[in-house]
């Protein structure tokens, strides 16, 4: 295959799809092996290339809808507003507000904390952020707020899949819609409201009563407080290693049961 290298986006063979690595500059491929994406563009931008950004050698432009800045030194972001996947992770970032229109946005590991203009993301990933207001992302459908300080969630109700892992959060009663949580290493205790989320994974809270969660799919209780599983007969997965469980007589119908560690007397 023809390489091409180049200073300007604009100078790019129409049929050609790059990819930035983080060992050369441009990387063509066939768009022919991309023809369920023909109008999308993938690119990896690497620390070297974001200083040809920096100084206008490289120029984006709204044909490049997936651009993953992951690990570079960029700060303005000011030029990507059509992106529909941007990858920021781990970046000087800290100005977020023209990204509103992003669907997939990954913020992780930033300095970003002010989230307001981002009502309108599919995909949000905040992981280690400084964010603690996230009362506006409550249409947001995926949302990760793992390892930040978030206490208040009460306006995400109505997000279908949220970690939470690592945070503050305490009081989940309000996501009693969601589809998929992870509390894991959280203070939460009291899940009773949880009765209809289909994947929730506790590991290391201080969960004891799980009698209400027997309409999950999938329930990840290692190193957790319980001891009584009789009501999750109809789990599809049950993770229990770690836990008090010593009768798992009523678990014949779970379809994968994972019980490393614990002490079963009665099957």
């Amino acid at each position: 295959m023809k390489k091409y290298k180049v200073k300007k986006m604009s100078t790019l063979p129409n049929d050609i799809l790059c990819v930035i690595s983080e060992y050369s500059d441009f990387i063509p491929v066939d768009r022919a092996l991309y023809k369920h994406k023909l109008n999308t563009y993938h690119y990896k931008l690497s620390r070297e290339n974001s200083l040809k950004y920096y100084n206008g050698e490289i120029k984006l432009d709204a044909r490049f809808m997936h651009l993953d800045l992951s690990e570079t030194d960029i700060t303005d972001v000011s030029a990507l507003i059509n992106c529909h996947t941007l990858n920021l992770s781990v970046t000087l970032v800290t100005d977020v507000s023209m990204l509103g229109n992003c669907h997939t946005l990954n913020l992780s590991y930033t300095d970003v904390s002010d989230v307001s203009a981002l009502i309108n993301c599919h995909t949000l990933n905040l992981s280690g952020t400084n964010v603690t207001d996230v009362s506006m992302l409550g249409n947001c459908h995926t949302l990760d707020l793992s390892f930040t300080k978030i206490t208040n969630i009460s306006m995400l109700g109505n997000c279908h899949t949220l970690n939470l892992s690592w945070s503050n959060v305490s009081d989940v009663s309000m996501l009693r819609n969601c589809h998929t949580l992870d509390f894991s290493r959280t203070n939460v205790s009291d899940v009773s409201m949880l009765r209809n989320c289909n994947t929730l994974d506790l590991f290391g809270t201080n969960v004891s009563d799980v009698s209400m969660l027997g309409n999950c799919h999938t329930l990840d209780l290692f190193g957790t407080n319980v001891s009584d599983v009789s009501m999750l007969g109809n789990c599809h997965t049950l993770y229990l290693s770690g836990t008090n469980v010593s009768d798992v007589s009523m678990l014949r119908n779970v379809k994968i049961l994972e019980t490393y560690g614990c002490k079963i007397t009665k099957r």
